[in-house]
């Protein structure tokens, strides 16, 4: 497991990155109306449409030459940030191993390599061996042994979309769970059944 200060800079560099590469100027929290007209719901490939223009317009996208070229150079930029950190990140003899995604079959539909949405990561504030998981549609998981072995905890409780995690630091026991996927929307998104 890695220590506190590490996992908290690797947390940092990822919250910058997503900062860096999705600006926020102009972006507006509201998705475009998705409703139904004259009493007829739309089309998905219209909802589909609306979202895509949203995300476009929100982000600036349509006031640039090619969006595209801004994006490779702000991932190259962001690489050359990473390599030139690398050195203060890394701890000795620190690994990471890929654990997934693999692929996956759902009837005779065949998606490639996928992984389940992770909602939340919460390391236990005095003890790095304990962190819980969260999953969009997979329950709250636990390990107890810096993650060589996982303990589902929410399989009896009967919701496993969760959206966050929070872990009382005054009284490391009380763990939070507020249920339901918050990535909600079209078929990607499921209800929970509020805070336990």
């Amino acid at each position: 497991m890695h220590s506190r200060p590490a996992l908290q800079r690797h947390v940092l560099l990822l919250v910058a990155a997503l900062c860096f590469i999705t600006p926020v100027h102009g972006q507006t929290d509201e998705p475009p109306d998705t409703g139904a007209r004259d009493g007829k719901p739309r089309e998905e490939s219209w909802q589909i449409e609306q979202r895509q223009r949203w995300f476009i317009e929100s982000r600036g996208l349509d006031r640039v030459l090619n969006p595209g070229i801004e994006r490779r150079n702000a991932a190259a930029e962001l690489r050359a940030q990473v390599e030139r950190m690398a050195p203060q990140q890394r701890a000795a003899g620190e690994t990471w191993s890929p654990l997934g995604p693999a692929s996956m079959t759902m009837g005779s539909w065949v998606m490639g390599r996928v992984a389940g949405r992770t909602n939340a990561v919460v390391p236990h504030p005095a003890d790095d061996n304990i962190v819980y998981f969260a999953a969009a549609a997979g329950g709250v998981w636990k390990t107890t042994d810096a993650g060589a072995n996982w303990t589902p905890l929410f399989d009896q409780v009967g919701t496993l979309p969760i959206g966050a995690l929070f872990i009382e630091p005054a009284a490391p026991a009380n763990v939070w769970v507020g249920t339901g996927d918050k990535n909600g929307g079209g078929c990607a998104g499921y209800f929970g059944q509020g805070v336990i």
